[in-house]
């Protein structure tokens, strides 16, 4: 379970603070698919990088599984963002001079995964969005829908139980941005924690709940 209490985050500048969150408060249980939406500049992806543990709050305390989160201890922060979190973004961080398959297993190297653990994780992370017959195919072959599939397979890889995605549909047709909905109900089915980040309202009503950021 994720909770939020009073999370306020300000951006100190030379001469100005820019306050982009105040007083968040909410809670994510589980298993829950959860839209956090907005207009440009509420604050949406600010709240997500907190949430993903990249970002600290200038106030507030924010709870993981009813542990408070230490923002002193980075040994234990790294540990949350390698073990906990899995990022899914609007552009898809693929890299074109590697095959769909390495793009998918350079993270799982990075864990010290064996090579054949890495290869089962790999082939069942592709049949979850779908992708099984391009594993050797580079990124710069694929359409856009494709690539962001993969970009989903490579965070499903990590095993990691909640997955944090920043306008995840921005760059798809509607079409594509339905099919990757979909892929997400079926992660929910499989036990995931999904918090979305989107302003399309379509989009979030595929999602059990929705947190309405306003600006400020």
């Amino acid at each position: 379970m994720i909770e939020m209490k009073n999370i306020t985050k300000i951006y100190k500048g030379k001469n100005v603070e820019t306050c982009a969150l105040k007083n968040i408060n909410f809670v994510v249980n589980d298993g829950e698919f959860v839209a956090i939406c907005g207009e440009s500049g509420t604050g949406k992806s600010t709240l997500l990088n907190i949430i993903g543990c990249i970002s600290e709050p200038t106030d507030g305390e924010y709870y993981i599984d009813s542990g408070r989160v230490d923002y002193r201890n980075k040994k234990s922060l790294e540990r949350l963002r390698k073990n906990k979190f899995g990022f899914i973004f609007q552009s898809f961080a693929l890299m074109d001079k590697y095959t769909v398959y390495e793009n998918i297993e350079m993270p799982l190297i990075a864990k010290n995964i064996s090579r054949s653990k890495r290869k089962t994780l790999i082939n069942d992370s592709l049949g979850l969005v779908d992708l099984e017959d391009i594993a050797y195919k580079y990124p710069y072959e694929l359409s856009g829908g494709q690539q962001q599939r993969v970009a989903i397979a490579r965070t499903l890889a990590m095993q990691n139980p909640i997955i944090l995605a920043d306008e995840p549909t921005g760059a798809l047709d509607e079409k594509n941005a339905k099919q990757l909905m979909n892929i997400f109900l079926k992660l929910k089915e499989l036990g995931h924690t999904i918090i979305m980040v989107t302003h399309n309202m379509k989009i979030a009503e595929y999602s059990d709940k929705i947190i309405n950021i306003q600006e400020l």
